[in-house]
């Protein structure tokens, strides 16, 4: 072979490696995740469900991912696919344990499984924050991973890839001193997300609190147990007397480090419930607005 060739050749080579290279980095760069931002949908009381969603999108916009609340069983999908529009849905229901292990809900929730929309994602969860209730000794631990496992199950036989098994805990139970067990409330498969809720308890002492040092153990926790990391709920009250540009820099530093860390949505808790999270003032609702329109 004449070095001509032989130089042409490696050429070549070189060539194809670098293209295989720049192929496989945006290979990774599409398959990383797009964090989700949105919002919860609370219906006040006298509203009905389409003026609450009107007022919440005349305040921060229409969210691409909404979080749903149902009291028992979840609520049906007519009426949940008409509050969240087109959107992604986080919906969580409460059933007791030992209902759910008796089978009593067996045949609505496979019909609910069955029935749910396939051109969106759907964060299913099973009693949100149950570590509460088995601390007070409303059912065990063991109860309640066995419950999600059975739900788990029937969910499954839906064959819907867009259902997505989440569990919802506290923020408090890894980043307090709690002497909590997060495996104890996971069923024998892990969640395909573990989702916290996490508040501003630093607003008491007029501050809030870094995106680190309040999600660090969260994002620490959902990766041990190798599930995807969210948020399902965060909020903080205005703090002194911020009219809202601290809180909207706030929500920002959020909307970054929930990216920095891959987190598959976030969704502000924009309710009165438990505390002034709403976003009232104009910076907090711009913030919000310009964070979910990404």
């Amino acid at each position: 072979m004449s070095s001509r060739r032989a130089l042409l050749l490696v050429l070549a080579v070189a060539v194809a490696a670098a293209l295989s290279a720049a192929l496989l980095v945006r290979d990774e760069s599409d398959s990383a995740t797009e964090t989700q931002f949105g919002t919860t949908v609370r219906v006040r009381g006298g509203e009905s469900d389409a003026s609450a969603v009107e007022r919440l999108h005349r305040e921060v916009g229409t969210p691409p991912i909404v979080r749903l609340f149902s009291s028992t069983l979840p609520a049906p999908w007519p009426r949940l696919t008409d509050i969240a529009g087109s959107a992604d849905i986080v919906v969580s229901f409460k059933i007791a344990p030992s209902e759910v292990l008796a089978g009593a809900a067996d045949t609505y929730l496979r019909e609910w499984f069955a029935s749910a929309p396939t051109d969106r994602d759907i964060y299913w969860v099973y009693f949100h924050e149950p570590e509460d209730d088995i601390e007070r000794g409303a059912f065990s631990a063991r109860e309640y991973s066995r419950a999600s496992d059975r739900i788990a199950r029937i969910a499954a036989t839906a064959d819907n890839p867009r259902l997505i098994n989440t569990v919802v805990l506290m923020c408090w139970t890894v980043g307090g001193d709690t002497q909590r067990r997060v495996a104890s409330y996971l069923a024998a498969e892990p969640p395909d997300v573990l989702a916290w809720d996490c508040y501003n308890a630093a607003a008491r002492d007029g501050e809030y609190a870094s995106p680190d040092s309040l999600f660090k153990e969260s994002v620490a926790a959902s990766k041990r147990v190798g599930a995807k990391w969210a948020i399902a709920e965060f909020g903080s009250p205005l703090v002194g007397h911020d009219d809202g540009d601290r809180r909207a820099r706030w929500l920002h530093a959020v909307a970054a480090y929930a990216e920095q860390h891959q987190a598959e949505f976030v969704t502000y808790f924009n309710s009165t419930v438990g505390g002034d999270f709403e976003l009232t003032d104009q910076p907090s609702q711009q913030a919000w607005r310009a964070i979910m329109a990404g």
